[in-house]
Formats: C-alpha cells, structure tokens, sequence
C-alpha cells in the first residue's frame, strides 16, 4: 500500500465515500435499520420513502431538526451517481426497487466489526488453544497406562456431574461464563 494508492482509495471507492459523508450517521443507521434489522433485501419507492419520513422524523424530534430535507431529496443522494448507496431499478411489475450496493453492505460490515467484543472472542480462542495444548499433552506425554487412567478420572468426574444434576444439586456458571455462551450461539440470519 502506497501513499498515492491509498489517497486515490480515499477519494473514488465509494464504501470510504460513505464512510466520510457528511451524513455518514443517518445515512448508515437508515441504511442497518431497513436491510439489517428489518431484513429487506428489495424495498419499494413507496416504502422507503415511508421509512426515511419516519426515521427522519424521529432523529429531527430528537435531535432538533438537523435533517432538513425531504425523504425524497436524500433518497436521491442516496441514489445519485456520486454516492451510489443503492441500486434503484424497475421490478418485473414496473415498480421502482432500490436495494443496497456492495459498497454500503461493505460499509455496513466494517461498523460491525467495530462493534465485536473483543473479550469474548479472545476468550473463545484462548480456551480453543488451551484444550488443544491439553489434548497435545494427553497424547504425546502420556504412557498408554496413564491415558487410559486420565479417562477413566473424567468419567468419573462426569459421572459426579450426572448424579449431581438428577440429585437437583445446584451446579451455576459464573455470569461471565453465561454471557460468553449465549454470545457463542449461532445467530439465524433470514
């Protein structure tokens, strides 16, 4: 990476564009809010005008009017052939769609990964390299006598654990270990 070509990704790539807009905020709330949470892959003229109205509506009563134009009028920033935030086309019925570039969805995914907690991932890892530093241990340091011992001292540790939770003994997590696991699960994305 040069000075030259990094001044020149600065001013032409369209996702660093987005990143530095003026609007970059509303812009990219809007823009999470309709495709991200609401899981719009294709929204209509009529509907995402309707939205915008909306969402302006709020961050001006909010914020005291900081958003001066009408929905259509950003719409058309949106569109225009300078920011290109979305692609609008005619569907197969005539109706005007719009839908976000791969610039704004690569915008979209560099704020979230700006969101990531970096303790629970770090957490993840180090317990990935810890049990298979464990597990190398296991293998290589230990006569086939010791391995079958170790194994048989798990199972019957797990074998407590299983007594323990049919006698309705309390076994708890700590809180960080709670949240750390619930942060683990798979996120369903439609």
């Amino acid at each position: 990476m040069t000075y030259e070509y990094l001044k020149n990704l600065k001013k032409h790539n369209r996702t660093l564009k987005l990143l530095n807009s003026d609007n970059f905020a509303m812009s990219m709330a809007f823009f999470y809010f309709v495709f991200i949470k609401k899981k719009h892959i294709t929204v209509n003229h009529r509907d995402i005008l309707s939205l915008l109205d909306d969402f302006l509506y709020n961050l001006n009563q909010t914020y005291g009017n900081i958003y001066p134009k009408t929905p259509k009028e950003y719409l058309n920033d949106f569109t225009n052939e300078n920011s290109a935030y979305f692609k609008k086309y005619y569907g197969s019925n005539g109706e005007l769609l719009y839908e976000l570039t791969p610039y704004t969805q690569k915008a979209i995914e560099i704020i979230e990964s700006l969101e990531k907690k970096e303790f629970v991932g770090s957490r993840s890892k180090f317990n990935v390299i810890f049990e298979l530093l464990e597990e190398l241990i296991f293998e290589t340091n230990y006569s086939d006598k010791e391995r079958v011992a170790k194994l048989k001292e798990q199972k019957a540790k797990i074998d407590r654990q299983i007594k323990a939770i049919e006698a309705k003994e309390d076994i708890r997590f700590d809180s960080s270990r709670i949240y750390a696991n619930r942060r683990a699960e798979p996120e369903i994305k439609v």
